[in-house]
């Protein structure tokens, strides 16, 4: 009767599992769905926007930062990166990369490579944090909710590719905009980014 009672208790949490799975795997359609919409409504109503972004990259090699200040207006947007590398000394003092898209083609000026085309791969590097919810696998689902800072936040995970470079993001539950995301690096380090004051 005990061994009878454990395997119905068993089951009943199985199935209790694999609905709430299912749920779960349901909302992050939905979920991605109205993003899209929330964000190309955002680029309906906003024609022009600046965005400055400050980047600390901390490595055993030491400590880099970074600027970048994004103009944007309608299609077309211009992208300046100055770099400050106290410890690459091989690096110019305050180096700036440009990058302009002219509503057709996209191009980078940089020191070290003057002025070049970009491919349509080389491109796409510059529209993830816009267009994340494109970069979500079919097979991606939601594994819970963590706070990141004072947001709760639903945690995507994804399974790791080039296709998809996250292997998972956290989405803020109340207004889904992309707040943190981790990924693997060249050596299969793990990379995390944490979005704030915005």
């Amino acid at each position: 009767m005990e061994r009878r009672i454990k395997k119905v208790l068993l089951l009943g949490i199985m199935s209790l599992v694999l609905m709430v799975g299912q749920v779960l795997a349901q909302d992050l359609a939905s979920i991605v769905k109205q993003a899209e919409a929330n964000y190309a409504k955002f680029e309906n109503e906003v024609k022009d926007m600046t965005i400055v972004q400050e980047t600390k990259v901390v490595t055993p090699e030491g400590e880099m930062t970074s600027e970048t200040k994004m103009l944007k207006k309608g299609e077309k947007f211009r992208m300046e990166t100055r770099i400050q590398s106290p410890e690459a000394p091989e690096m110019p003092a305050g180096m700036v990369t440009i990058i302009i898209y002219d509503g057709k083609d996209t191009w980078m000026i940089s020191p070290f490579l003057g002025m070049k085309k970009l491919s349509a791969e080389e491109e796409k590097q510059y529209q993830k944090e816009s267009n994340w919810w494109k970069l979500v696998s079919e097979k991606a689902k939601i594994v819970g909710t963590e706070k990141v800072g004072e947001r709760e936040c639903y945690v995507v995970e994804m399974e790791e590719g080039a296709e998809y470079p996250f292997t998972r993001l956290w989405l803020d539950k109340k207004n889904l905009y992309l707040t943190k995301g981790e990924s693997k690096g060249p050596k299969k380090e793990t990379i995390v980014w944490i979005l704030s004051d915005f």
